[in-house]
């Protein structure tokens, strides 16, 4: 027979089923709280539409268009990126309300690339560099998709020159982010696969020609037959024990009614190139069939 010992004095069966513990029992046994609230010495410039953080990053989406960088290392220099606004034609002023607004913004773990998309469907990537304000004060880089991003996964293998899949890897620098590449969920259920930096860096450049439809590497893997949006997009890669220099990648995508799983080997982990890299190598065999689909828990 096994019995619970509790850390704290049984005071009722209540508090044994429902775990339950008044927080001035926690204060006598002298231990700190989970979480805490205090007030910090900043007003946004306008009303909070989104935010996220990554490595002790804060990013913070202000109406309309403003992606505001907090380094929480140095939360005195705070950065402020306005996005580019629609062009107004001759005798035709934009309105207030026909200026789009940010949706969402996704953050990589690293904190070194950071994707925005907008009411209007457009999705801009800016590349970060934490503690150098100056560097920071580049325009964001509108991405040519023709979708609209619904869900982001970000590679868990960026910059990593001592895997030995990794092939051309790099740390990056304090200018340039070290390469990665990210699955995009699409509002018509479509996944697509891009390397980031764009290979065409508009950072680099005067300017950039907009006459090109689509991005440099830009590749549709995979597209459900209902269109539906995916809704969240998660990915990753399992090792083979070292018996080969294979992997299993696998994929879980969902929409509003469904979860999909997808799940194979591959020869490497990057995205892009002559190959169309690692999703290409996995979503291929499922071109003609639907995934897996979970089955709800």
């Amino acid at each position: 027979m096994v019995q619970a010992v509790s850390l704290y004095p049984r005071q009722s069966d209540t508090q044994l089923e429902t775990g339950f513990i008044p927080s001035s029992r926690i204060a006598n046994a002298g231990l700190p709280p989970l979480f805490a609230l205090s007030l910090v010495q900043y007003t946004p410039p306008s009303s909070i539409l989104h935010l996220t953080a990554a490595n002790n990053i804060l990013f913070l989406a202000s109406e309309p268009l403003f992606v505001i960088i907090i380094d929480l290392n140095k939360p005195d220099e705070l950065v402020t990126i306005d996005l580019p606004r629609p062009a107004q034609e001759k005798g035709n002023p934009v309105q207030s309300r026909d200026i789009p607004v940010i949706q969402k913004l996704y953050a990589d773990p690293t904190a070194r690339h950071l994707l925005a998309t907008t009411s209007s469907g457009d999705t801009f990537y800016l590349p970060v560099s934490p503690g150098n304000s100056a560097l920071q004060s580049r325009r964001p880089r509108p991405l040519r998709l023709r979708q609209t991003v619904t869900s982001v996964a970000w590679s868990p293998i960026s910059g990593s020159p001592s895997d030995s899949f990794q092939a051309e890897s790099s740390k990056g620098d304090a200018v340039t982010p070290p390469p990665t590449d990210v699955l995009l969920g699409t509002s018509t259920g479509q996944i697509l696969s891009l390397p980031l930096p764009p290979q065409d860096d508009i950072f680099k450049s005067v300017s950039i020609s907009m006459s090109k439809p689509l991005e440099r590497d830009l590749q549709t893997v995979y597209s459900l037959p209902e269109q539906e949006p995916i809704t969240g997009v998660s990915s990753g890669f399992w090792r083979d024990g070292g018996r080969g220099k294979s992997r299993t990648a696998w994929t879980v995508f969902t929409t509003k009614e469904r979860m999909y799983e997808v799940q194979g080997d591959v020869s490497g982990t990057t995205a892009g190139g002559k190959t169309g890299g690692w999703a290409e190598e996995l979503f291929k065999p499922f071109r003609d069939r639907a995934p897996s689909e979970l089955k709800p828990v």
